[in-house]
C-alpha cells in the first residue's frame, strides 16, 4: 500500500473527516489553513512524485507543505487585494499541460490523481494560486523594470567576451530558509534529491516545493552564463556532468537543488551540437564465440563500405549481408548520443560506415546518411532584453514575498 493511500481522506471515518476539515493548524491573516488542506496537498506530493515515504519523513514533509501553504495565501490574497482573478479557462489549460507532462490526456492524469488518493481539485487549487501569483508579480512589478540599450549592449559585450566558454541549461528548486527553520528546510532539500535521484521527476517536485518563480515550468531557467549563476551556485555548476543532480546548496536565503541538463560553448560552434542523419543494421549474438561474430561483421561492415552504402540503400544491405533488422534512426544531435557511439561517429564523413558496436543483445553497425554542422547564432538584443527582464523580475518577485511574509499575521496552532 503507498502512502497516498494511507493518507487518502475518503477512507477516514465521517467523524475523522469532519475533525481534520474543522481543525485549523494555521491562521493566515484571518484566512484558516486546516489539517485537511495539508493532508491533501500531502497526497498530491506523493502522487505526482510518486514518493513513498516513512512516517518520520512524511512529519517532515507536512512541516515544508505548511510552509508552501502559507505563502500561497499570502500570495492568493495579494493577489486578491489588486483585483487579480484567475479564469476557469486559464486554469483548465494549464491542468491540460500539467498532464502533458506525465505525458497522458487532462481525463486520464484526473483518474490518476483519484487513484492515488488526490483530486483535481486540489492540482487546481495549487495551479490557481501560481498563476495569480505570476500575474500579479507581472501587473504590480514588472511596469517597474526597466531595461535600457546601455545594459542591453553591456550583455551582448559580455557574451563576446565569453565567446567559447561555457554556458548552461540549468533548472532549479529553490526552498527559503531561516534559522529557526534551516535544519527542516535542508532535510526537505535532501529528500527531494534521494527521490529524484532514484527517478522520480524532477519538474514535479519543483512544481511542488519550489519557492523560485520558475516553479510554475517545472524549475526552468534556460540557459545562463556562468556570471549569471548566483554567488553559491556559480562554483558547482561547472563541475556537473550533463543530467547530473547537485546536493542541496546553502544559499544566505536558503536551500537550492539544481538540475544540469545540457551545457554548450558561448557563440561558438559546439562539436556536440553536430546533427548525424543515421540508419543502423542489427546482428544478433551467435551461439558462436563472440570474436567470430566481431570478424564476421567487420568484413561484412568492410564489404558494405565498398560497395558505397546510404541510408536508402540500408534495407537492401541488411538483407544481402543477413542483417536481422535496417533501421532509419532519423537525424539525432551527437551530444544525444551513447558515448561510445560519439567516439565512433566524430572521425567519419558522410557515407561512412562505423565498425561493428556491442550491445548486450548483438552487434549495430551505424551508417552516416548525413551531417549538419552546427550553426553559431548571436542572441538579438530583443532576446537579451527579455533575459534581462525575467531575472530582474525574479529578484523582485522573491523581495516582494518576503516582505509579504514580514508583514503578514501568521498564527500556528
Amino acid at each position: 500500500m503507498t502512502c497516498a493511500a494511507l493518507l487518502l481522506p475518503a477512507r477516514l471515518g465521517f467523524a475523522q473527516f469532519d475533525e481534520q476539515v474543522q481543525r485549523a493548524v494555521a491562521i493566515v491573516n484571518e484566512d484558516v489553513i486546516s489539517d485537511y488542506d495539508v493532508s491533501r496537498r500531502l497526497t498530491l506530493v506523493l502522487a505526482s512524485t510518486g514518493s513513498e515515504l516513512s512516517e518520520a519523513d512524511l512529519q517532515q514533509l507536512r512541516q515544508q507543505i505548511l510552509t508552501t501553504l502559507v505563502d500561497e495565501k499570502l500570495q492568493l490574497q495579494a493577489a486578491e487585494e489588486n483585483e487579480i482573478v484567475v479564469t476557469p479557462d486559464i486554469v483548465e489549460r494549464a491542468f491540460s499541460s500539467v498532464a502533458g507532462n506525465f505525458n497522458q490526456q487532462p481525463n486520464q492524469f484526473e483518474d490518476f490523481l483519484l487513484e492515488n488518493g488526490t483530486s483535481r481539485r486540489a492540482l487546481e487549487e495549487q495551479i490557481r494560486a501560481e498563476i495569480a501569483w505570476s500575474q500579479l508579480v507581472q501587473r504590480r512589478l514588472e511596469p517597474q523594470i526597466t531595461i535600457s540599450d546601455e545594459e542591453i549592449d553591456e550583455a551582448l559585450a559580455r557574451l563576446e567576451d565569453a565567446k567559447g566558454q561555457f554556458e548552461y541549461n540549468v533548472a532549479e528548486i529553490f526552498l527559503n530558509a531561516n534559522p529557526t527553520n534551516d535544519a527542516e528546510v535542508r532535510f526537505t532539500a535532501q529528500q527531494i534529491v534521494d527521490r529524484v535521484r532514484q527517478g522520480a521527476r524532477f519538474e514535479a517536485f519543483a512544481r511542488q516545493f519550489s519557492e523560485a518563480p520558475t516553479a510554475a515550468v517545472g524549475g526552468d531557467l534556460g540557459w545562463v552564463m556562468e556570471d549569471q549563476l548566483s554567488r553559491n551556485i556559480r562554483p558547482v555548476v561547472p563541475e556537473m556532468r550533463i543530467n547530473q543532480l547537485s546536493n542541496p546548496i546553502r544559499t544566505p536565503s536558503g536551500y537550492y537543488v539544481v538540475l544540469l541538463k545540457d551545457r554548450r560553448r558561448i557563440l561558438s560552434a559546439d562539436p556536440l551540437d553536430t546533427q548525424y542523419d543515421l540508419a543502423s543494421l542489427f546482428w544478433p549474438l551467435d551461439p558462436e564465440p563472440v570474436m567470430a561474430d566481431l570478424d564476421r561483421v567487420s568484413n561484412l561492415a568492410r564489404a558494405a563500405a565498398r560497395k558505397g552504402s546510404t541510408c536508402e540503400a540500408a534495407g537492401a544491405l541488411g538483407d544481402e549481408f543477413g542483417a536481422a533488422e535496417a533501421t532509419a534512426l532519423g537525424v539525432l544531435r551527437l551530444r544525444d548520443l551513447p558515448e561510445p557511439l560519439q567516439v565512433a561517429l566524430r572521425p567519419l564523413e558522410k557515407g561512412d560506415l562505423t565498425d561493428p558496436l556491442r550491445f548486450p543483445t548483438g552487434y549495430r553497425l551505424f551508417i552516416i546518411c548525413d551531417i549538419q554542422q552546427p550553426e553559431v547564432q548571436t542572441p538579438t538584443p530583443a532576446v537579451i532584453e527579455n533575459q534581462l527582464n525575467q531575472r530582474r523580475l525574479s529578484m523582485m518577485a522573491r523581495r516582494y514575498l518576503r516582505d509579504l511574509r514580514r508583514d503578514a499575521i501568521v498564527e500556528y496552532k
